[in-house]
């Protein structure tokens, strides 16, 4: 991967000649760029460049699902612990670590269904995280817990930007489990959601082609894959999801003098690589202006007027319009 700009929103032109754009820049390797400049960025609007007067980073914000299949190899020990125990330690740290006021919503899911959605502020997170036990010695290896995630991350969102993920602990799919995950991938893929696995495999790795179906969930939705074969190693959670965290917002002043489809090109210079987006169309609707008196006068007053040494049939009104 390159690195490329993702335009993602239509040019905003109610405000011109100032105009605001919202996009995504990728460094190589995928990961998104959350320390752009705006000395490092320029505009072209129809091969001229545009002075930059607006650039914002915001964060929209998260929704965050983690789907737990509750079967029996979860509750297998490892070390000291169970690999279920070790997880939901690293994840009640995690939500602990989240700054206070964060924008993101927090969904848990079960073999059960949903056992909170859409939780607010990070205490709530961790409280919800260490309260969840499962019942794991008899549970069933199931899909229940990531389809009631993609459930959730279904629903409209009141702002566009912002993004879903999904981690889902799990242990090896089931022969049936194998044969439902790839309608379930182009499902995610479809609604735009990152599914990222953690795979349970206690003392071995596991064969390609019995976790190939988990690997394809996650790379064709851009997550990631970690196997677990004990709990030696902590996997960072933010990894998976600051990439997602950020959108930037541009406001240029246009340079067009007359109305028709303007081309816009974003491009980005950071240290040795250059970053070139699609040219996007888009189209301008100027009027011309329309006349109007500043600080007019309440009435005019007109006279007719006689020139000197003129006749009554010379006179003209005054003063002129």
């Amino acid at each position: 991967d390159d690195g490329r700009i993702d335009i993602i929103s239509a040019p905003q032109t109610d405000g011109f000649p100032l105009i605001r754009i919202f996009f995504e820049p990728y460094g190589p390797g995928g990961a998104l760029i959350s320390d752009l400049q705006v000395q490092e960025l320029q505009v072209l609007e129809s091969g001229h460049g545009c002075a930059i007067e607006e650039f914002n980073r915001y964060q929209p914000g998260l929704q965050i699902a983690v789907a737990v299949n509750g079967a029996p190899d979860l509750n297998r020990n490892t070390g000291e612990t169970t690999f279920f125990l070790g997880m939901q330690g690293i994840l009640a740290g995690w939500a602990q670590q989240q700054p206070a006021d964060s924008p993101d919503d927090f969904t848990l899911a079960s073999n059960s269904g949903l056992v909170v959605s859409h939780l607010k502020g990070p205490a709530q997170w961790a409280a919800a995280i260490n309260a969840f036990q499962p019942e794991l010695t008899a549970g069933s290896n199931s899909l229940q817990s990531l389809i009631s995630a993609l459930d959730i991350a279904a629903d409209t969102t009141a702002n566009p930007f912002v993004k879903r993920a999904i981690l889902f602990i799990t242990p090896l799919p089931s022969a049936e489990m194998k044969n439902a995950l790839p309608n379930l991938s182009a499902r995610a893929a479809q609604l735009g959601v990152q599914v990222s696995v953690w795979l349970v495999s206690p003392g071995r790795t596991p064969d390609a082609v019995d976790s190939e179906p988990l690997s394809q969930l996650a790379g064709m939705t851009g997550g990631s894959i970690h196997i677990f074969t004990d709990m030696a190693t902590v996997t960072d959670f933010n990894a998976d999801l600051d990439h997602l965290r950020y959108v930037y917002q541009v406001g240029y002043r246009s340079q067009a003098a007359e109305a028709g489809e303007q081309k816009l090109v974003l491009s980005i210079q950071k240290g040795d690589y250059r970053l070139v987006s699609q040219e996007i169309p888009y189209t301008l609707n100027l009027q011309a202006p329309k006349p109007i008196f500043i600080d007019p006068p309440s009435q005019v007053n007109r006279e007719w007027v006689i020139p000197e040494k003129g006749r009554q049939a010379d006179a003209v009104l005054m003063p002129p319009i």
